[in-house]
C-alpha cells in the first residue's frame, strides 16, 4: 500500500512525469480509456480498491516510465526512479498486489454499501457475514486460488525482466515469513496469499461481530420473524436498552401484543425493512417496540456521513470563499449533500417572506392595538421588505399603498377568513381596522394557517397573495 501510495505521489507532482506516463499508458495500453493513477483517500475505501486496481492495470506503462525517468537529468528524479524500479520488480511486490487485488474485488461491493447515505445496519452485517463467507471458502481452497494468481505474477514479472525466486532461508528470523520450502509458490502461498485472508477474515469479525448478537435480536422484532420467536428470542435486547424502555413484564406484554398483530397478515404484507416498520408502527399501542425501531433505523453503521460533511466543506469553502457567513455556508452545504432535491426559487423566496411575515403579528393579528396604526404598519412592512432582499423600497409607495389597503388579501389569508368580534375593536384605542371580507370563523386566528402557507406556498395559496401584493411595495415586481 505504502509503495504504490507514493508511486501514485511521485506521478502527480510533476506534469512531466504525468506526460511520460500518459505517453506509455497510449503505447502500451491503445485500448484502456484510464491516463493518470489515482491518490488513495484515507477517508474513502473505495478509492483505495480503486487505486490498487488502476495500479495493476498500469503496470507495465509505470515501468516504462520509471526506466525513462531514471535518465532525467534532475538528481531528485532520477534517484526516486531509480529506487521505485527496483521495488515493483521484485517477485513479493508483485505478487502482494496480485493478491490485494483479488481480496479487494471481493470487499468492494461492501465498501460501496458501506458508504451509502441511507446504509442499514442489518443488511450491513449480513453482507459483511457473505463476504466472510466467500473469503473462508478463498481460505480453504488456497492452492487452487494462488496457484492462478502466481502464473499470472510469474508471467507479468518475466515481461519486465524479473525472475521468481524463494528468499534466503534463516534459521533465525523475525522480521519475515522464514517457511523452509523449496518452490517459489509454495513459499508466497504461506507467507503471503493465506496470512492477509487470515487478516481480512479476522479485521472483519473484529468489526462487526461484536454487534452480531444485539442485530439478531433486533432481528426478532420484525414482523417476517417475530411470529416464530417468543419471550426469550428478545430479552437481551430489553437487557441491553432498559434504561429507556418499560419494566421487563409490561416490555413482554407488548412484544406479545405485537407478535399477534403480524401474525394476522399475510406474509406478502409484512415490511421487511426496519424504516418500513418504523412508519407501521403505531407509538401510542407500541411504545417500547417504536422507540427500538427508531434505534435501528437511525443507528449508524459507520461515520462517512459525518466524514460526508467534511468533505462538502472543502469543496465549498475554497480560499476566494474564505469570508462565507456560517448561514450561507450552511445553505450552501445542504445544497450539496441533497443535491437530489429540486429547488423552486419563487417557492424558497415565498417560504421565507411568510416566515417574516410571521415575525411581525401586527400585520395579521387583529386583536393587537398595532394591527390599526398606520405608523406600525408601515414600519413591520418595511423591515420584511429588507430582511427578504428586495432593493428598491420607496416610502412613498407604502403610504399610498397602505392608504388604499392592497394588502387585504395577505391579511384575510393569515387571519384564516376572520372577521374581531365587537369586544375586540371596543379594547383598542384607535378602532380602525383594516376592511374586512370573510366572514368570522374564530376569534383567535394568529398564525393558524402559517404552516399551510410554509408547504403550499408558491404553487397555491401565496401564489395568488404574495406577487400581487408585495409588489405594492417594494419599486419592481418580485422574482
Amino acid at each position: 500500500m505504502g509503495t504504490v501510495k507514493s508511486i501514485t505521489s511521485f506521478f502527480k507532482k510533476s506534469a512531466q512525469r504525468t506526460n511520460i506516463l500518459k505517453t506509455h499508458i497510449k503505447s502500451s495500453l491503445p485500448e484502456s480509456n484510464h491516463d493518470r493513477l489515482i491518490s488513495m483517500c484515507e477517508t474513502r475505501w473505495v478509492q483505495k480498491h480503486e487505486s490498487i486496481k488502476r495500479f495493476h492495470e498500469m503496470y507495465i506503462p509505470i515501468i516504462h516510465s520509471l526506466e525513462e525517468l531514471q535518465e532525467v537529468i534532475n538528481n531528485e528524479t532520477s534517484q526516486k526512479a531509480h529506487q521505485f524500479l527496483a521495488t515493483i520488480i521484485k517477485p513479493d511486490f508483485i505478487l502482494a498486489l496480485n493478491v490485494t487485488e483479488k481480496v479487494f474485488s471481493f470487499t468492494l461491493p461492501l465498501c460501496k454499501y458501506l458508504q451509502k447515505i441511507d446504509c442499514d445496519l442489518t443488511k450491513a452485517c449480513d453482507h459483511v457475514q457473505v463476504v466472510i463467507d466467500s473469503l473462508n471458502t478463498l481460505r480453504q481452497n488456497a492452492e487452487v486460488e494462488f496457484n492462478l494468481i502466481f502464473f499470472t505474477a510469474s508471467k507479468t514479472l518475466t515481461d519486465v525482466g524479473g525472475t521468481m525466486s524463494v528468499p534466503r532461508f534463516s534459521k533465525k528470523q523475525i522480521n519475515r515469513g522464514n517457511y523452509k520450502e523449496s518452490t517459489p509458490e509454495a513459499y508466497y502461498r504461506k507467507a503471503l496469499f493465506i496470512p492477509f485472508l487470515d487478516h481480512s477474515i479476522t479485521h472483519l469479525k473484529s468489526k462487526f461481530e461484536q454487534h452480531h448478537d444485539l442485530i439478531l435480536s433486533f432481528q426478532n422484532i420484525m414482523p417476517n420473524k417475530v411470529v416464530f420467536t417468543n419471550e426469550k428470542d428478545v430479552f437481551n435486547l430489553w437487557d441491553f436498552y432498559k434504561t429507556i424502555l418499560s419494566d421487563h413484564q409490561q416490555f413482554n406484554s407488548e412484544y406479545l401484543l405485537w407478535k399477534s398483530k403480524w401474525v394476522k397478515e399475510k406474509e406478502d404484507c409484512r415490511p421487511s425493512s426496519p424504516f418500513e416498520v418504523f412508519l407501521k408502527c403505531d407509538s401510542d399501542f407500541f411504545p417500547n417496540i417504536k422507540q427500538l425501531l427508531t434505534i435501528i433505523s437511525t443507528l449508524p453503521v459507520s461515520t462517512t456521513t459525518a466524514e460526508r460533511t467534511f468533505s462538502t466543506l472543502r469543496r465549498i469553502k475554497s480560499y476566494l470563499r474564505n469570508s462565507t457567513g456560517n448561514e450561507r455556508l450552511t445553505g450552501l452545504a445542504l445544497l450539496s449533500v441533497h443535491r437530489e432535491i429540486n429547488i423552486d426559487p419563487e417557492e424558497a423566496f415565498n417560504i421565507k417572506f411568510v416566515g417574516e411575515i410571521e415575525k411581525h403579528p401586527e400585520l395579521y393579528d387583529f386583536s393587537l392595538s398595532e394591527y390599526s396604526r398606520r405608523d406600525c404598519q408601515d414600519k413591520a412592512w418595511h423591515d420584511v421588505s429588507i430582511e427578504v432582499n428586495l432593493s428598491g423600497i420607496q416610502p412613498q409607495f407604502i403610504k399610498k399603498m397602505s392608504a388604499k389597503r392592497k394588502n387585504t388579501s395577505i391579511l384575510s389569508f393569515f387571519s384564516k377568513k376572520t372577521k374581531p368580534s365587537a369586544d375586540t375593536l371596543e379594547s383598542n384605542s384607535d378602532p380602525s381596522p383594516l376592511p374586512q371580507s370573510e366572514t368570522t370563523e374564530s376569534q383567535n386566528p394568529i398564525l393558524e394557517n402559517v404552516e399551510e402557507v410554509k408547504i403550499h406556498s408558491s404553487k397555491t395559496l401565496l401564489s395568488k397573495c404574495v406577487r400581487n401584493d408585495v409588489s405594492c411595495y417594494v419599486g419592481k415586481t418580485v422574482s
